[in-house]
């Protein structure tokens, strides 16, 4: 089992250089955990990218047979609190913004490793997946 981030599925569908490894992994995964939260995040981003149908981008992936769209819930709240006050932009070198301590959260909690790009979460204690694309 996997959890994902935003920035997983924005490279995909803006292929940048990492989409291939990231399709990869995710073709090659059985249970892969995302949160509604996070899915959210991705629209808007899919939305300010001028992408004409970002709604169904995300339904036909939420639909995928390996990927289980979680709740957000009483424990994913208290551990984006926790990633919030312990790796917050402004209070830590990783700057977690609001939608990665999401992300952190459903890993934290569904004990996962996450798949992300970027140099914030290999700053904080959340286990990263090897293929996760540091800068």
């Amino acid at each position: 089992m996997i959890a994902l981030d935003t920035s997983v599925l924005v490279a995909i569908m803006l292929d940048e250089p990492e989409a291939e490894t990231f399709k990869t992994v995710l073709r090659q995964e059985p249970v892969i955990v995302i949160g509604w939260p996070t899915l959210f995040e991705t629209r808007t981003v899919l939305t300010a990218k001028r992408f004409s149908n970002p709604g169904e981008i995300i339904a036909r992936f939420s639909e995928a047979p390996n990927i289980t769209v979680l709740a957000f819930d009483r424990k994913h709240y208290h551990a984006a609190e926790h990633a919030l006050e312990r790796y917050g932009k402004g209070r830590h070198p990783a700057g977690l913004n609001m939608g990665d301590c999401l992300s952190y959260a459903v890993a934290a909690v569904a004990k996962a490793p996450l798949l992300f790009k970027g140099n914030d979460f290999a700053r904080t204690d959340v286990k990263c997946h090897p293929a996760s694309a540091t800068q």
